[in-house]
């Protein structure tokens, strides 16, 4: 990843209100400002293992505050609206999984919000079980979904030791404040020999280096950002040997893509939702759609 960068060490200076310097997850303080702002805020390097993050970030609190929040008492439509490009989307993240498993035993999907994944995967015959502390997302697991789902964290849920022989975490590790705390835990619970299976997006990618800080993965509570190679020693880190790395699109609509562009790119996303969602009435087709800027890993606990 050859990104434009500039030395750059924070100052003792006041940081702005709820804002708090960050270490990387490595535990170094000493980096690079990648890009300066970004909607995620400023984008630094770590000089010393390679991983992105954004520094300062909110408080950890205020994270937290804000997942219990009003802002997440109810899910969000978009999310639940086209249930059929999610059935699609996580049919493709169960198959990889399926693939590295050698049965279908109990699966812990850890920040599951509206249960899309764990629904397929208990269907699929997995013992499935989630985790979501963003109250809206749960409840609607839970109530619509009739799902296995704990309002909770993964650190505070004292989930049983060795008692699950998969555990994923799709889109999950881009928000939390503390990786290192997650991996633990998710060594601690899972088996020896079980998968964990983890998407993000990585920084590797065509569309950093094209557009810079209007990235679509540049957006408010996404604070770290991973390549393949960062990753995968993270992973190795808390005993996870990687067996699979692949980049994976998903399906979307056409409505949900003009949404996206609409952060950085309205004039486009204002011609998409004119012809093609409100005259052609396309809004609800589905698409799959690879950008080459999400990187699905299947790693495996050592024994």
């Amino acid at each position: 990843m050859s990104l434009k960068e500039s030395v750059g060490t924070d100052s003792n200076g006041p940081l702005p209100p709820g804002c708090e310097r960050v270490r990387c997850v490595c535990g170094a303080d000493d980096y690079r400002i990648a890009i300066e702002k970004t909607p995620s805020g400023r984008l630094v390097r770590c000089n010393v293992c390679g991983t992105h993050y954004s520094s300062p970030r909110f408080l950890r609190q205020m994270i937290r505050d804000k997942a219990g929040g009003e802002r997440f008492a109810e899910v969000d439509d978009d999310k639940v609206k086209e249930p059929d490009r999610w059935d699609r989307t996580f049919g493709l993240r169960l198959r990889l999984l399926n693939k590295h498993a050698p049965k279908k035993g109990k699966l812990l999907d850890v920040g599951c919000y509206a249960g899309f994944f764990l629904k397929i995967a208990r269907d699929d015959g997995w013992e499935a079980v989630g985790i979501e502390p963003t109250i809206g997302g749960a409840r609607f697991a839970i109530e619509t979904l009739g799902l296995d789902v704990r309002i909770t964290t993964l650190e505070e849920a004292q989930c049983e030791s060795e008692g699950y022989d998969a555990l994923a975490l799709l889109e999950v590790i881009e928000h939390v404040p503390d990786h290192n705390a997650v991996l633990r835990e998710a060594n601690r619970v899972v088996k020896p020999g079980g998968l964990i299976l983890v998407e993000t997006p990585t920084i590797d990618n065509w569309a950093v280096r094209l557009l810079r800080g209007k990235w679509r993965h540049f957006i408010d509570g996404h604070f770290w950002f991973f390549s393949e190679k960062t990753l995968a020693a993270l992973l190795e880190k808390h005993g996870f040997d990687v067996v699979e790395a692949v980049r994976m699109g998903r399906y979307t609509s056409i409505r949900h893509i003009a949404g996206v562009l609409r952060q950085h790119f309205r004039p486009l996303s204002r011609i998409l939702d004119i012809v093609l969602v409100r005259l052609l009435r396309l809004g609800g087709v589905t698409v799959y759609l690879d950008l080459r800027d999400n990187v699905l890993v299947v790693a495996r606990k050592k024994d």
